[in-house]
């Protein structure tokens, strides 16, 4: 018979630190959680919507995190992130948007209404449309063929977001990292991408796409300043020009 891991367990075994931890004696929040639930060592298990470990992990290696805040974040996920695997990040993003916080606050408090929606009989859609997520920490988000119009996303970080399909018209990408995004088939109509970082983003992890935004479409768009380079696919029409900038025209 498997032995049964509680949160007291991971919370008497590991000291609590900002990083993965070792798997012995030191862990981070996420870890912790997937060592609870008998996953392998790893920040990103399997039964955790992957949007919520993220931000998770960010509130975690926050600068002013303290080990108790570690630890409340911990007893919390024990019925907020563990089993959240098939919530979708749409719920997660409509939650960040509606927290306006410190990282520890903020992950709390989505951790509890996506264990609010998870249970709820009538499951409400999570609408983007106009949603405040400027600065969010969305990477890794599957927001695919989300209704993200008009919604502001200055300073959103994106990294290795799919966004495919996404309706994007109108909305606000300024600053936005969008690093490994994949945009394809995205609809940015008016979007202001000014200063958007569309590069290919320095990961661990080689097998992440580029940015792509094969087919999207930029009709009307502002991509002033935004940044790109030999990895961004762009729709026809568009290039990367020699000091690194997305600009329209023929390359």
């Amino acid at each position: 018979m498997t032995d049964t891991r509680t949160v007291d367990d991971a919370l008497n075994r590991f000291t609590l630190i900002d990083g993965q931890g070792d798997g012995d004696t030191t862990a981070c929040a996420m870890t912790a959680l997937a060592w609870v639930a008998g996953e392998a060592w790893t920040d990103h298990p399997r039964c955790a919507n992957r949007a919520l470990a993220s931000l998770v992990i960010a509130a975690n290696d926050a600068d002013d995190t303290t080990v108790e805040d570690r630890r409340h974040i911990v007893r919390e996920g024990a019925t907020g992130v563990i089993g959240t695997w098939w919530v979708p990040d749409s719920v997660v993003a409509r939650a960040v948007a509606s927290i306006d916080a410190d990282p520890v606050t903020r992950a709390l408090g989505v951790i509890a209404v996506v264990r609010w929606w998870a249970a709820s009989d009538t499951k409400p859609d999570a609408n983007l449309t106009r949603a405040d997520l400027t600065g969010a920490y969305l990477a890794d988000a599957d927001l695919t063929r989300a209704n993200l119009a008009r919604a502001y996303l200055a300073d959103a970080d994106l990294t290795g977001a799919n966004l495919t399909g996404a309706y994007l018209a109108d909305a606000d990408l300024t600053r936005a990292n969008l690093a490994d995004a994949n945009l394809t088939r995205a609809y940015l109509t008016r979007a202001y991408l000014t200063d958007a970082d569309l590069t290919r983003a320095n990961l661990a992890d080689a097998n992440l796409a580029d940015a792509n935004l094969t087919g999207a479409d930029l009709a009307d768009a502002n991509l002033t300043g935004a940044k790109g380079d030999a990895g961004t696919c762009l729709p026809v029409g568009w290039h990367v020009n020699d000091r690194g900038l997305i600009v329209k025209g023929p390359s």
